[in-house]
């Protein structure tokens, strides 16, 4: 009889596959040729540089900015 701890850990198990299982679809797709965030074209060798990409260099940096600026300090 499997306790609520195995339970946990199954699930724990199958959804830490299933995020593997996207990062690697993700991997493996030719990206967008445009971007999310402006539209623009994304060059053919950022694509090919970084698979699965959808945005520009710029809107990315604006992203990574973002990111930065909330996450906590300490």
């Amino acid at each position: 009889m499997t306790d609520e701890a195995d339970r946990a850990q199954q699930q724990t198990d199958q959804m830490t596959k299933a995020g593997i299982d996207r990062a690697r679809e993700m991997l493996t797709r030719p990206g967008s040729a445009w971007c999310e965030d402006c539209g623009a074209v994304i060059p053919a060798a950022r694509r090919s540089c970084l698979p699965g990409a959808v945005t520009c260099v710029d809107c990315q940096s604006g992203r990574e900015a973002s990111a930065r600026h909330r996450r906590p300090t300490g």
